[in-house]
């Protein structure tokens, strides 16, 4: 599926079960005990503030009765399959578009949610009866019932099930909470996180539980995809600059950017050699296209052509800017 007209790049594999992940990820992943794991025990299995929450996500209408009416094959509802998961303390939740019955919905209590900082809401009272009596039949005892709707939420995304309006929304919390979106790196880093959603997911959890940490999608992995998808496209940005501002003809730029495209497959060796060489050379700010020159004039006799040479050049020069922005 395409992007909008805003911006050239594809976000793979979209849709709305991982729109709705990505959400909680951006809002939560910057807490230390943050994970979450992509059909886990259930759509997603998200642990934070010490707390886990199982999240049933649909995209389809529903309604309170569709939430409790039983599979024929399963036997099981909706919530019944939810609230069938146990852990200390848990918290159940249903995510939806804005498609909940009306006249349910006006029925639901609102209510606030750090975990998803969006339209939360508790079943009313009406509501619990009708949940109590129907899932009886499904061998939950009153007692347990009341335990797991003091702990359940049903939640309205803030986007519909379609790229056009979740693309924005997540873009928008991803700039709130520091992520850099700058030209397509919002969309690189949602295709890089849906690629590692997908992954997780195919991971099967065994009865033993022996892939229940591989199937984690942790803090840790989370600021990876985050920052280095801004390193990069931070990168490749200040080598397009540098090579324009160096004045070149358009032809020998053609000819460096070729080599530039070409460094990983073609030039690493030459890479590595200058890199080298210049490895203490501290960078001069504002004297980056004097500096480039000057090293080409050392290391001109390093290979044949004068393309690779620059474009090794641009390149370290490039990486030395974007590490010791990151240092400070």
């Amino acid at each position: 599926m395409t992007a909008d007209s805003g911006g050239s790049i594809a976000i793979k594999g979209f849709n709305y079960q991982k729109a709705v992940i990505a959400y909680i990820v951006v809002h939560n992943y910057q807490h230390a005990d943050f994970y979450i794991m992509p059909e886990g025990r259930d759509d997603a299995e998200v642990f934070t503030n010490s707390q886990t929450s199982f999240v049933q996500i649909k995209s389809e209408k529903l309604t309170i009765t569709k939430l409790v009416r039983q599979d024929k094959d399963s036997k099981k509802s909706i919530l019944g399959k939810l609230f069938a998961k146990n852990c200390d303390n848990a918290a159940y939740k249903i995510v939806t578009p804005n498609s909940f019955a009306e006249s349910d919905k006006k029925l639901l209590q609102k209510t606030c949610d750090s975990l998803l900082p969006c339209d939360v809401f508790e079943y009313s009272s009406e509501q619990k009866e009708k949940i109590y009596s129907s899932l009886k039949n499904e061998d939950y005892t009153y007692e347990q019932l009341s335990i797991k709707l003091k702990n359940a939420s049903l939640v309205i995304s803030p986007f519909e099930d379609n790229f056009s309006s979740a693309l924005p929304y997540l873009l928008g919390v991803m700039s709130e909470a520091n992520i850099s979106i700058d030209g397509n790196r919002g969309k690189t880093a949602l295709t890089e996180l849906f690629t590692q959603i997908d992954l997780k997911s195919e991971i099967i959890l065994d009865e033993q539980g022996l892939n229940y940490n591989k199937k984690k999608i942790k803090k840790s992995d989370l600021v990876k995809i985050f920052v280095s998808v801004d390193k990069e496209s931070h990168k490749s940005e200040l080598k397009k600059e540098l090579l324009d501002n160096c004045g070149f003809s358009i032809a020998k730029k053609h000819r460096i950017k070729i080599a530039l495209y070409s460094i990983n497959s073609t030039y690493q060796g030459l890479k590595n050699r200058i890199a080298e060489k210049i490895r203490n050379t501290p960078i001069e700010e504002g004297k980056e296209v004097d500096q480039i020159k000057h090293l080409y004039g050392l290391y001109s006799t390093e290979h044949d052509d004068s393309a690779p040479v620059y474009a090794v050049i641009i390149e370290l020069i490039a990486d030395k800017i974007v590490e010791h922005n990151c240092d400070n």
